[in-house]
């Protein structure tokens, strides 16, 4: 008949929050989620909490993203703009050197080098290898909602706001093209090239140029 059935896991599995922010499954099985009142981090059943009470290295119980490398470490971004890494069942506080302002975490992506790249609120554009921050901007230094990265595979950046597109290189991280476009969305594609929604039209891109028609 069609029918089927959903399992609501909430505050009464032990869920901090009913506020979720931020959602991603790890590669051992867990299920990871940001709330407003911790990290909590899911086996099916119950909720494991954790947040800057009893977790040395979380800075804030705000967390607003979470991202998987592939090194399974697990990256976590709060509201009131710490980085914090977890790795091999220790958390870690990433310092972004001091004096640049940077706002919260609003997106993070993984080149093919196996670098880490944070993208700011305030458009601070950091590159993390090997336990060293590097620093750089992409775009004005002002808050803005909407704030994407991804790393092709021909090993250029591809950051985003809601008013412009900008291929960098990941060395200098000098701008190598600016496109003017209300960007919403990036999505890079595990068959190259990338995704995209953008002035109200998603497109397939790769090459520097869409594929096919929208």
């Amino acid at each position: 008949n069609g029918r089927f059935s959903v399992d609501v896991f909430g505050t009464a599995q032990g869920l901090p929050s009913s506020a979720v922010l931020s959602v991603t499954q790890t590669r051992d099985g867990y299920l990871w989620a940001g709330t407003l009142a911790g990290l909590a981090r899911f086996d099916g059943v119950q909720f494991e909490v954790f947040d800057e009470n009893n977790t040395p290295g979380l800075n804030s119980s705000q967390i607003i993203r979470l991202y998987e490398d592939r090194q399974t470490n697990l990256w976590i971004g709060a509201e009131n703009g710490s980085i914090a890494l977890a790795k091999g069942g220790q958390v870690t506080s990433v310092d972004i050197p001091q004096g640049t302002p940077a706002g919260p975490l609003m997106a993070v992506c993984e080149d093919a080098s196996g670098a880490v790249w944070l993208y700011t609120d305030l458009g601070l554009l950091a590159r993390y290898r090997d336990g060293e921050v590097k620093v750089g901007r992409a775009g004005p230094a002002v808050h803005n909602n909407c704030r994407v990265l991804i790393s092709e595979d021909s090993g250029r950046l591809l950051a985003g706001t809601d008013m412009q597109l900008l291929a960098l290189n990941p060395n200098t991280l000098a701008p190598e093209s600016v496109e003017g476009i209300r960007l919403k969305f990036l999505l890079a594609s595990k068959r190259g090239g990338y995704w995209r929604l953008g002035d109200g039209v998603i497109q397939k891109w790769k090459g520097g140029q869409p594929e096919g028609d929208p």
